[in-house]
């Protein structure tokens, strides 16, 4: 028999580093830039400041890059920075139910995995909190065997700015220029983040996407998670864990419960309202299955939805422009929702394109979808859609003509369909609610479409009224023998009096 032993996360993820978004030198390098501006944007929303965000890419040799991320944020605590970068699934947002860019504390991490096993050069990171006077400098790489940081040197030195974060990784990459580049990322990333200004240089361009608001987005605030989005196993730990009543329990460590649903659940059981809720999960377990149970039958509050932060109408029409200049473009923002006890919000947009490709832009939690458009619910939901009753041509079961469509699933907890967050799963509810946003862009642009109809319609009827009017001036002039100037003025008076009669 072989021998049987574990393996660490690292180990898992190096041999899997498609999971991730690493499975080939294109995807590499979006997929490094992406995780490191997320966790930019992130760091400086938390601490209530306007992100300033460097991307630059440097050529090394064939195929190998140079990619070096900085911003303006809050820094990272000295002890937890080596961490952040040299150990998977370590980080602050995954046990807190708010809505982020990052979930998982695997991202950033990876990156630094992948640079040393395609490279085997060391990344190295600078931070400097407000709190200290010098930055900290550090070179390192992920210890695969034990997934931990191996710091090779640390140094402090003086850094011209108050406070800030920046990683520099040697990795085996190709740039790009297209759909999937790295400019694309970062043209859609500052279309959903219009308070963020993004620098970025490569050896082919430079741009500066200037901040279009200078007002902060709706900070996020964790709530406790509801009891319709637990499973069992994880309720039945959570009772285990909890030092007080099973009251206490109910009210202060699960959200959506009200006293009363309380008293009526605890009495049901036997007025366990008082007792200790770890000894009586580990005493009797079945009663705490009863009380899960009792829960997923009740009808109790919708979660806190102060733990999402959209885009906003507003912020969406200042980004959609970018995207293409039209005369016309309209956005909708649908009440948040609830899938398996988790909330969520849909924000979807539509610019009318007339001769362009057709295009679907996708979100999630203000972040851009590059790949598996084909996998995610939002392109479903836009192919569902009969565009055909928004008077645009659409072949059955694909994207409208002649428009551009964006959408954003905000939540937090955004089910996507693998480690590389670039698809959403096809749940039921988030399906809807994005139909339901697509229908009423729709609706809007039929009102437009009919109104430029009718513009249309009134100037053919003006041209043939101009057409013909000089003529019947004309043959009447002669049978009453009217002069030049009364038949111009009889011309214009026709063309005036037919005008008006068809007016509504």
């Amino acid at each position: 028999m072989d021998e049987l032993r574990d393996i660490s996360v690292g180990e898992f993820f190096a041999r899997n580093k498609q999971l991730l978004g690493f499975n080939s030198p294109k995807r590499a390098i979006l997929t490094t830039v992406k995780e490191a501006v997320d966790n930019s944007l992130d760091a400086c929303e938390e601490a209530e400041i306007l992100p300033e965000i460097s991307v630059m890419i440097e050529s090394v040799e064939d195929s190998v890059v140079r990619v070096t991320v900085s911003d303006n944020g809050p820094g990272i605590p000295y002890e937890h920075a080596p961490a952040v970068f040299g150990k998977l699934l370590f980080g602050s947002r995954f046990h807190k139910f708010a809505q982020s860019r990052g979930q998982q504390g695997i991202g950033i991490s990876a990156a630094v995995l992948y640079a040393m096993l395609t490279t085997g050069e060391a990344t190295e990171i600078l931070v400097k909190t407000r709190e200290s006077d010098k930055a900290n400098k550090w070179k390192l790489y992920l210890n695969i065997s034990n997934n931990t940081p191996k710091i090779l040197s640390t140094e402090e030195f003086k850094w011209d700015r108050e406070s800030g974060v920046q990683v520099s990784l040697v990795l085996k990459a190709q740039l790009t220029s297209g759909p999937w580049s790295v400019r694309e990322y970062l043209q859609q990333t500052s279309l959903v983040n219009p308070h963020a200004t993004i620098k970025y240089k490569s050896p082919e361009e430079e741009i500066v996407l200037e901040r279009t608001s200078d007002e902060l987005p709706h900070r996020p605030k964790a709530i406790n998670p509801h009891p319709h989005g637990l499973d069992f196993g994880l309720f039945s730990e959570a009772c285990k864990d909890y030092p007080g009543s099973v009251g206490d329990f109910l009210a202060g460590s699960l959200s959506g419960i009200s006293t009363s649903n309380i008293n009526k659940l605890c009495k049901a059981l036997g007025r366990i309202k008082t007792k200790e809720i770890a000894k009586l999960a580990i005493a009797q377990p079945t009663i705490v299955k009863q009380m899960y149970d009792e829960l997923q039958g009740m009808k109790l509050q919708p979660p806190d939805l102060d733990c999402i932060s959209p885009i906003g109408e507003i912020g969406m029409l200042l980004g959609l422009p970018r995207l293409l200049k039209s005369d016309y473009v309209v956005v909708d923002s649908r009440p948040p929702a609830i899938y398996s006890g988790t909330p969520f919000l849909v924000e979807t947009g539509l610019i009318h394109a007339p001769g362009e490709q057709n295009r679907l832009y996708r979100f999630a939690n203000k972040v851009p979808l590059l790949y598996k458009s084909g996998a995610c619910v939002i392109t479903d939901a836009a192919k569902e859609v009969n565009w055909k009753a928004y008077q645009l041509s659409q072949t059955k079961a694909t994207l409208p003509e002649n428009v551009i469509l964006f959408a954003h699933v905000a939540s937090p907890y955004v089910p996507f369909e693998s480690e590389s967050k670039e698809a959403i799963a096809d749940y039921p509810e988030i399906l809807n609610e994005l139909k339901l946003s697509f229908q009423a862009c729709g609706r809007d642009l039929k009102k437009h479409l009919d109104k430029l109809a009718k513009v249309r319609a009134a100037k053919e009827r003006m041209d043939y009224t101009k057409k013909f009017a000089p003529h019947c001036a004309t043959a009447i002039g002669q049978i009453l023998d009217m002069s030049a100037k009364n038949i111009k003025k009889l011309e214009t008076e026709i063309i005036n009096l037919l005008e008006k009669k068809r007016e509504p």
